[in-house]
């Protein structure tokens, strides 16, 4: 639209200068080498026009044959350059399909027309390690890892072709490499970290994995095996964190310990291990911190370790002790499981009204098989009780002044024995990696070997999901 309103403009000024010549009816003379010429001016202004159009085609001209050649090698070279991309973005394409012949064939294509690159030499790589040619892919990767625009991606592809060769110190050494041209949360720097766990590099395994915590933890679950890790060891990476931080308490100086204890609960509260281990070392003298960091825990995280220990340190009465869970239980992140605890406790020592009034504080969605055994038990005192039976009972027991004790009981504990048979089991040792049981906590799995992994939480699950419901026991 421009270039045509460009041309009118310019062919209305020219009738205008044309018109205008043709009315004037000067003469003008020109005297030349004893020749003299003489013309309307009108004719002279118009074949100098017309000489000079005649110059300025003849130039064009002129270059247009000039730079012919060059103009035909750049549409070639264009040409040659959208078959390139072409074929480069068919073999991605290819790839990402699965189609890995296709994606080596088309890598080759786009080789040879744009030569080598990142993006050719990336795809060919790529195509010939998906495509099993180990040889090729390593020559490609071997290429990239020498220019420094792809340095990171020829020593992290080296890095898997020699993890998947077995060949654990070329891989490991290709990985620091790649470190140093990609920082992060990198399958170089996982590979790294995984190197660190198998050699027992607890310190600098982690301070990378705090690292990771702090900067990307929803990122690690992608990482697992592939990157040289324990199945499953990633599953929980702040469990893991608190596993090494208790592994690096039991080869710290006696000053140390306690940091090392205290950083495990900061990465995860389920770290009981780390509580108990925290008031066995505990003085006279610090008793009282000691009771208010058990409180602490049991708040965060309710477990019967937690509870035992706190009930060495208290100095409390039974009585006392209960009372003290319950209330505990009453502001835990998992009240369920802390008034469970409480109910055990109060059965143990024979105060059925504490245990009948935590047992009661438990939701629908706490009631799991321990729950009904101790609904089960309690019911049996009670039969017991009211007929008169207490050969077996404790003098704490015999002195409970407890209401509704009737003949029923019995029939409550038949009922409660068949809920227990149908209810959900409650929370255990388990370890993630495995999902196998264990009777206590294992700073390494004894069925599957893989370290940080055991946890207390519940079974009937694949895997096994730690207590996250505030209302689950």
């Amino acid at each position: 639209m421009l270039r045509l309103l460009q041309f009118l403009i310019l062919s209305i000024l020219a009738a205008i200068l044309v018109s205008w010549l043709a009315k004037q009816t000067g003469v003008t003379t020109i005297s030349w080498a004893g020749w003299q010429i003489e013309m309307r001016t009108s004719l002279l202004v118009a074949g100098l026009g017309i000489a000079v159009a005649a110059l300025l085609l003849i130039y064009r001209f002129l270059r247009m044959l000039f730079l012919w050649p060059g103009w035909l090698g750049h549409n070639w070279q264009a040409r040659r350059q959208k078959k390139g991309e072409r074929a480069l973005s068919l073999g991605m394409v290819a790839f990402a399909a699965g189609d890995h012949k296709m994606a080596r064939r088309q890598a080759r294509k786009a080789e040879k027309l744009l030569g080598a690159g990142l993006l050719p030499d990336l795809l060919s790589a790529q195509a010939a390690h998906a495509a099993g040619d180990a040889k090729a892919a390593m020559r490609y990767f071997t290429v990239l890892s020498k220019n420094e625009d792809t340095s990171y991606f020829g020593h992290l592809g080296l890095m898997r072709l020699y993890q998947e060769q077995g060949k654990d110190a070329q891989s490991i050494e290709a990985a620091h490499k790649a470190l140093a041209y990609a920082d992060g949360l990198t399958p170089a720097a996982i590979r790294v970290l995984a190197e660190e766990i198998k050699s027992h590099q607890w310190r600098a395994a982690l301070d990378r994995l705090s690292a990771f915590l702090r900067k990307d933890k929803e990122g690690l679950s992608s990482f697992g095996v592939q990157d040289g890790l324990a199945p499953g060891q990633l599953n929980d990476p702040s469990l893991l964190a608190a596993h090494l931080s208790v592994l690096l308490s039991e080869e710290a100086a006696e000053g140390d310990k306690k940091a090392y204890l205290e950083r495990a609960l900061e990465y995860s509260p389920r770290m009981i291990e780390a509580s108990r281990r925290l008031a066995l070392l505990a003085t006279d003298s610090q008793k009282k911190s000691a009771i208010k960091r058990l409180e602490k825990d049991f708040k965060a995280f309710p477990h019967s370790q937690l509870a035992d220990m706190l009930a060495k340190l208290s100095g409390d009465n039974e009585g006392q002790f209960i009372a003290r869970l319950g209330k505990l239980a009453q502001t835990s992140a998992y009240p369920d499981a802390g008034h469970l605890i409480a109910a055990e406790w109060a059965l143990k020592s024979g105060i059925w009204a504490s245990a009948s009034s935590s047992l009661a504080e438990i939701s629908p969605a706490g009631q799991t098989n321990t729950y009904f055994l101790l609904v089960a038990d309690l019911a049996e005192k009670k039969h017991k009780f009211a007929i008169g039976d207490d050969s077996q009972m404790t003098p704490a027991d015999t002195q409970n002044q407890y209401t509704g004790f009737g003949a029923d009981s019995i029939g409550e504990k038949e009922q409660a024995l068949k809920a227990a048979a149908h209810a959900p089991h409650a929370a255990s040792w388990h370890c993630r990696a495995c999902y196998q049981g264990l009777i206590e906590w294992e700073m390494i799995c004894p069925s599957c070997s893989v370290l940080g992994q055991v946890d207390w939480c519940q079974s009937g699950a694949s895997p096994p999901l730690a207590i996250e419901n505030k209302d689950a026991g």
